[in-house]
C-alpha cells in the first residue's frame, strides 16, 4: 500500500537552491539600488540650495554609517550588474545545466566582491 506523503515539504525542512537564494538577493539589490539612487540624487540636489548642505553631506558620508551606505550600495550595484549579465547569458539559452548554474552563481558572488574591493582599492 502506498503511503500518503505531504504534497510539499515543510518550510523548516525545505532548503532553497543557491540559484533561488541569489534570485531573491537580486531583487533585494535592485530595491536597495533604487533607494540609494534616490538618496544620492537628493544629496546632489542639495547643491541647488547651498554649498553648506553639500559640505554637511560630505562630512556625514565620511563617517562610518555613511561609508557603510556607500560600500553596500557599491556591492549592490556590482552584484546586480553581475547577476544581470548572467541572466542575459541565460536569455541566449546557455548555462541552464545544474552544474553550470551553480558555478555561475558562485562566480556572480565572487565578481561582486572582487569589483567592490577593486573599487575600494582605487578610491
Amino acid at each position: 500500500m502506498m503511503r500518503q506523503r505531504p504534497l510539499s515539504p515543510h518550510l523548516q525542512v525545505y532548503r532553497l537552491p543557491l540559484t533561488a537564494i541569489l534570485s531573491i538577493c537580486h531583487r533585494i539589490s535592485g530595491f536597495a539600488l533604487f533607494f540609494s539612487l534616490l538618496f544620492f540624487i537628493g544629496w546632489l540636489g542639495t547643491l541647488c540650495f547651498s554649498s553648506d548642505c553639500y559640505v554637511w553631506g560630505i562630512q556625514h558620508l565620511s563617517l562610518l554609517p555613511g561609508q557603510l551606505i556607500i560600500w553596500l550600495s557599491a556591492f549592490a550595484f556590482f552584484y546586480h550588474l553581475s547577476n544581470g549579465l548572467r541572466h542575459m547569458i541565460w536569455d541566449c539559452g546557455y548555462g541552464f545545466e545544474k552544474s553550470t548554474s551553480c558555478k555561475s552563481s558562485l562566480f556572480v558572488v565572487f565578481m561582486a566582491f572582487a569589483l567592490t574591493l577593486g573599487l575600494w582599492s582605487v578610491c
